[in-house]
């Protein structure tokens, strides 16, 4: 599963480190670590709300929230049962309760839960599509569309099997279905399947660029996707299993779970472009 969060901030990356328990800030320009900071038990999961960095203790069932700027702590906030995924609607963020089936939506401004909602079983992941937020339930192979403005849940839609991932790409909702090899892409106004994509092996996560999918394998590799009718565009080697991944722009970050690195690729053509290493202990913050 998804052990490994990665965000880009518009600036720099951010990884979560669960082995020590802290968020590493990697320059986007050379993967270089900019520095380790402690944040809750187990953070599996990162949301960024245009200010700030929310990480989701999967351990203590608390989410963190950094200044993205300095990655000064400006608040630890209790949520449910085993936090893995959050994402920002722009004003408030809801983070993916992974152990009791629920989504618990916080004030951005100073963490206040506002509501805890109840979705499908075992959910793992969550987007907004910049109206809904749609919830990703590994264990009942479904996704969940909530209300932004009031948590109301208007309806549940099956997918592939054991889903844990999706991404918005603009017009359509693509969800990463890790034991099915597929994606099923959705179309966000009534949940109509549109596609079923076939893949060479299980998806850990999916990324848009604006115009192409990135898609990381359990066979070791990424694979390059046209999202107007999935077909392959490229298949990148990335070490052990990449799991998480985020774009910056011009660069591919991956994590590899199976040697424990991060992995820098060119977007354009997928060169590798450098392994960082994620193994540090956490840095006083700055």
């Amino acid at each position: 599963m998804l052990t490994t969060g990665l965000l880009y901030d518009g600036h720099n990356v951010w990884a979560a480190d669960t082995r020590s328990d802290s968020v590493e800030e990697l320059s986007s320009r050379d993967g270089r670590i900019l520095g380790a900071f402690h944040v809750g038990s187990g953070p599996v999961g990162l949301a960024f709300d245009g200010t700030n960095i929310w990480v989701t203790n999967r351990d203590d069932d608390s989410v963190t929230k950094l200044d993205a700027g300095d990655a000064t702590v400006m608040g630890t906030y209790p949520v449910g049962n085993a936090p893995i995924a959050a994402v920002s609607d722009g004003k408030n963020v809801w983070v993916v309760n992974r152990d009791d089936d629920s989504v618990t939506k916080l004030r951005g401004s100073d963490g206040k839960v506002l509501g805890s909602y109840g979705v499908g079983g075992g959910p793992v992941a969550a987007v907004f599509d910049g109206t809904n937020i749609w919830v990703v339930n590994r264990g009942s192979d479904s996704v969940t569309e909530l209300r932004t403005s009031d948590g109301t849940v208007i309806n549940s839609y099956p997918v592939g099997s054991s889903p844990v991932a999706a991404v918005f790409d603009g017009e359509n909702l693509w969800i990463a279905n890790s034991e099915s090899n597929s994606l099923t892409k959705m179309r966000p106004s009534d949940g109509a399947v549109l596609a079923t994509v076939e893949l060479d092996s299980g998806p850990q996560a999916i990324v848009s660029d604006g115009t192409n999918l990135w898609v990381p394998l359990k066979r070791h590799a990424i694979v390059k996707l046209n999202p107007r009718d999935g077909t392959t565009m490229g298949n990148f080697p990335a070490g052990g299993m990449p799991t998480s991944v985020a774009l910056d722009g011009q660069e591919l970050w991956t994590v590899s779970y199976g040697d424990g690195y991060l992995i820098r690729l060119d977007a354009r053509d997928g060169k590798m472009l450098g392994v960082s290493g994620l193994r540090m202990p956490p840095a006083p913050a700055r």
